[in-house]
């Protein structure tokens, strides 16, 4: 296959997973280093895409009225000052270390995904409020986020449902916007370290632009909320599988 097809397909699957569920990362970072990149080279890159898939998923739900504003926004930037410290201690702090961390976090995210389906199916009843325990988890998450993209949209998602109080669509709004401001205040610091292949990432965002687009139309159709939980779930179970037994992340 073309290396730009395959860039493009990559691009594409990542936007569109992470539009509507997450871990869009776990598509498209395996495929930039097959292709040979190095860990610091591919995560740049891959954030290019993140950003532009964010963007178009952001525009999406905004013209559909589906963000809310006054709510999203402290999130946001609670989430980019967090980032900006995660991406500093990427620079100084090989992630390969934390590998038994994210296999922890991410039993967390599935045992938390498994506890009471039905709030995630469930789209009556959204009450989102924001107080200092969500803007301290927000903090938190965006540190991993800038620090490791990989499940970063997950624990957001688990955070925004479970503990902000939105809809699962209402959550998948405010996450594009929230992974949006992430991935803008953490590009600039890896572009100053040379980290991202810009011919490679120009392709890849083709791809992103396309797949959070359409993934965005797809999360607000009724009855989407069910495929979404199933999608995360099934995502988890696969990560958890692979860290667990083949001892290789991002």
């Amino acid at each position: 296959m073309p290396v730009d097809l395959l860039l493009l397909l990559a691009g594409f699957g990542l936007g569109f997973a992470n539009t509507l569920a997450s871990s869009g990362s776990a598509i498209s970072l395996p495929i930039l280093l097959g292709l040979g990149l190095a860990p610091e080279l591919a995560n740049g890159t891959n954030r290019v895409a993140v950003l532009v898939g964010a963007i178009a998923a952001t525009v999406s739900f905004a013209r559909a009225g589906r963000i809310q504003w006054p709510i999203v926004t402290p999130l946001m930037v609670v989430a980019a000052v967090g980032a900006l410290l995660g991406v500093w201690i990427s620079e100084v702090l090989s992630p390969t270390r934390m590998h038994w961390a994210i296999v922890a976090a991410e039993c967390v995210a599935l045992a938390l995904m498994v506890i009471r389906p039905a709030r995630w199916v469930n789209a009556a009843g959204e009450n989102p409020r924001v107080g200092p325990l969500q803007l301290i988890l927000v903090f938190l998450i965006g540190i991993w986020t800038g620090f490791i993209i990989l499940d970063g949209g997950t624990y957001l998602l688990i955070l925004l449902v479970l503990s902000v109080g939105f809809s699962v669509l209402g959550a998948n709004a405010a996450k594009a916007a929230i992974m949006c401001t992430i991935a803008a205040v953490t590009l600039p610091v890896l572009a100053i370290g040379n980290h991202i292949e810009w011919g490679s990432a120009a392709v890849m965002s083709v791809g992103a632009l396309a797949g959070g687009l359409i993934a965005a139309r797809v999360a607000m159709r009724p009855g989407a909320a069910r495929w979404v939980y199933r999608l995360i779930v099934v995502i988890l179970i696969g990560e958890l599988a692979h860290l667990a037994f083949a001892g290789w992340w991002m």
